[in-house]
């Protein structure tokens, strides 16, 4: 099973925290995808200010 097919209720909003890590960004990325809101939480100590972009995708 694939994440594409997991389903949340409508108007989901996720904290993803360590948001602006590798990890954290492609997890806020791949929420995103499925429709939802995400919320970014990171203290910026090893993330990059970068990750935390808006997605236009």
């Amino acid at each position: 099973m694939s994440y594409q097919n997991v389903t949340f209720p409508e108007d989901s909003v996720f904290l993803v925290t360590g948001g602006a890590g590798f990890i954290g960004s492609n997890l806020c990325e791949a929420i995103l995808k499925l429709g939802c809101r995400v919320r970014c939480l990171d203290d910026l100590s090893t993330g990059k200010q970068e990750e935390c972009r808006p997605f236009s995708g």
